[in-house]
């Protein structure tokens, strides 16, 4: 019996788990470790399906009385969404389903086959980073002119990004290229 969430599917008459690695294509150094030029892809499972038009025993049991074709259209409301998977070979969670594919057989009569390739979707949790920047003191009130508030923020900007960026944006910056021949001598 295989589960797709809550979906039940009689049995898989294969079941097929792929560890795939990206390995570069690029010349490597001799020496470098391998893990900078090897990525693991997600892990991906391969099902055929069957969904028997009279179950028996505990498929059953826990299907009820839905038809092949009503376990067809709950395994399509699963496309796009994170499911689990439950086979005889293991449990994965955050599993979706990449491709469906259903032949149609005369011989077939109201059972069902389908095949499911489904991919595991690394989820990793976001957190919201907030980061409070105190912008510098400003000279008096007075030295700016008394209540002028346009003058007090203008130099707080000005105050703050001569602070964070080393070359202000009003100053024409000069290329990484240009920089390097003027390093050397060059220029």
């Amino acid at each position: 019996m295989i589960k797709l969430n809550n979906v039940v599917i009689d049995l898989a008459t294969s079941e097929t788990h792929t560890h795939n690695v990206d390995v570069t294509e690029n010349p490597t150094e001799k020496g470098q470790p391998i893990v900078d030029h090897a990525r693991a892809k997600p892990f991906g499972l391969v099902l055929e399906c069957f969904v028997s038009d009279s179950p028996r025993g505990a498929v059953a049991q826990a299907r009820g009385t839905i038809t092949p074709a009503q376990v067809y259209d709950q395994v399509l409301a699963l496309l796009g969404t994170l499911i689990t998977v439950e086979t005889p070979g293991g449990r994965w969670e955050n599993m979706v389903i990449a491709l469906l594919s259903r032949p149609i057989a005369a011989d077939s009569g109201a059972a069902l086959r389908f095949s499911l390739q489904l991919k595991q979707v690394r989820v990793v949790d976001a957190a919201a980073r907030t980061q409070r920047v105190a912008l510098p003191q400003v000279a008096h009130k007075k030295a700016l002119g008394g209540n002028n508030s346009k003058a007090l923020a203008v130099a707080a900007l000005k105050s703050y990004y001569a602070n964070i960026i080393p070359n202000p944006p009003t100053q024409k910056r000069k290329s990484l290229l240009y920089q390097g021949a003027e390093k050397i001598g060059w220029r």
